[in-house]
């Protein structure tokens, strides 16, 4: 079910009740059956404490236990959480999913305890793989969103440690793959968000960071704004029960825009510097190539926002741009519209704060110009009036 849909029932639910359009016993069996009870949640939070309460304890007196004394502990802990996961399976799956979830804690907790104790290795990332290729078996067992949340932050954990050190990592993507196959069977906005992370980070990983500011000026741009079209242009492409994930995936995508965008603006500072050229483009054929069935699907479905944007996209990576000043300009362009369209889609707290971190940094650039400053926010408070003038006359009209 849409995370966007289940937070507006939950709030017109409690109008409903209030107003006495339904009765409180059917305003149980609706938040129910669209699964919006929060109770599951603060149980979860207190298992968690719970597990913390019994690790600290352990811990606190960790050097007063003999060796075997502290294996057995290890051990007892990560069975009977795990039993009792097991067991609590049939009559509660939630919490059985969260029993799960402690009981990983300690098998994380005893893959470092027993590597220190018997000396097995002090690397870290092998401990991090060992602990992801346990709960593989587990995570596709319970087809469980949060076991594989829990799958994800580890791996991507892994990830990160191991291309620092060099390594390829390229089964990092079988679990971004776990991930997607999830979703396939669990509704999960915030799976879907990390899920998205790590896709991001897994294609980044990969760039060479031998240059970090041509990185930023050039091939950051390239590879980090094809990620977020591909994110975009997939949610056109979504059919089914999958549908749903469409409008989460799509302002992943813009949200991440104008954040990326913002901070280009706020850093790129040096004159003289060749901000984007074709030759600093990381692999753009390949990329170009695969943007391309997006464009040609978004002409298909009239979406001429996301075509017209792409297009754009890709002749700015032809383009060599020597002044910082136009591409700061650019930069800010991008915010403005990317929050203009934010706001049109009903994403009113996003696309401001998109308007309001730009004020905010051209306000900085342009401090002890009060000249320009004035005209600035006059201009961005006349157009926020006139895009809330405008939406009100639509709603009319809708009605």
């Amino acid at each position: 079910m849409n995370y966007y849909f289940k937070k507006g029932l939950k709030k017109e639910l409690i109008k409903w009740r209030e107003s006495g359009i339904i009765t409180d016993e059917t305003a149980q069996k609706i938040a129910s059956m669209y699964d919006l009870d929060d109770k599951s949640t603060i149980s979860f939070v207190g298992y968690l404490f719970l597990g913390l309460s019994l690790l600290i304890l352990v811990g606190a007196n960790w050097q007063e236990i003999p060796r075997f004394g502290r294996f057995i502990i290890v051990l007892f802990l990560t069975g009977m959480t795990h039993f009792a996961a097991i067991y609590t399976r049939k009559n509660d799956e939630k919490l059985s999913d969260y029993l799960f979830f402690l009981g990983n804690i300690c098998f994380a907790t005893s893959i470092a305890l027993i590597s220190q104790m018997y000396h097995f290795g002090r690397y870290i990332g092998d401990g991090i793989l060992l602990f992801c290729v346990a709960i593989t078996p587990l995570v596709l067992t319970t087809k469980s969103a949060i076991l594989c949340g829990q799958l994800l932050i580890g791996g991507t954990i892994w990830f990160v440690f191991e291309r620092f050190g060099g390594a390829q990592c390229y089964s990092y993507a079988l679990i971004l793959g776990i991930c997607a196959w999830i979703l396939y069977w669990r509704d999960s906005a915030w799976l879907l968000f990390f899920t998205l992370v790590g896709a991001v980070i897994y294609v980044l990983g990969f760039i060479n960071f031998y240059d970090l500011w041509q990185l930023l000026l050039a091939n950051a741009i390239v590879v980090f704004g094809s990620i977020l079209f591909a994110i975009y242009g997939l949610s056109m492409v979504l059919g089914g029960h999958l549908a749903q994930y469409a409008p989460s995936m799509r302002t992943f995508s813009l949200t991440l825009g104008w954040i990326f965008a913002l901070f280009l603006y706020s850093f790129i500072y040096r004159e003289g510097v060749a901000v984007v050229t074709f030759k600093a483009s990381y692999h753009f054929y390949n990329i170009l190539a695969a943007l391309t069935p997006l464009f040609i699907l978004a002409i298909v479905r009239s979406n001429y926002y996301f075509a017209t944007s792409l297009a754009a996209f890709c002749l700015f990576c032809f383009i060599k741009i020597d002044n910082y000043l136009i591409m700061k300009i650019l930069a800010s362009f991008v915010v403005f519209a990317i929050g203009l369209r934010l706001i049109i889609n009903g994403e009113i707290n996003n696309g401001l704060s998109a308007f309001f971190l730009l004020a905010l940094s051209i306000y900085f650039n342009l401090t002890f110009d009060y000249i320009g400053s004035s005209a600035l926010f006059l201009v961005f408070g006349l157009l926020l009036i006139m895009i809330n003038k405008r939406t009100k006359n639509l709603d009319k009209k809708g009605n």
